[in-house]
């Protein structure tokens, strides 16, 4: 059930950012997306559910590499 939660999640911010990734921003505005609009959607899940598998992250983690292609090194360690 949790991991229900999480997914549906991880697609909103998948929609999130493909939709921002089309844009040419800059390191900044990347930050901006990724803080406000995409993780802001996590908080919640994280205070109320159990921790989530790896697998999680690791999507999470190729989500916001998309955004960030065009930037400079953004390293994202979880």
């Amino acid at each position: 059930m949790n991991t229900l939660n999480y997914d549906q999640q991880l697609e909103k911010i998948k929609n999130i950012t493909n939709i921002w990734k089309v844009r040419d921003l800059s390191l900044i505005g990347s930050i901006v997306i990724l803080k406000f609009l995409a993780l802001s959607k996590l908080a919640h899940l994280f205070f109320m559910l159990p921790n989530p598998t790896d697998s999680f992250y690791v999507k999470l983690k190729k989500i916001i590499s998309c955004v960030t292609t065009n930037q400079q090194s953004l390293s994202i360690q979880f």
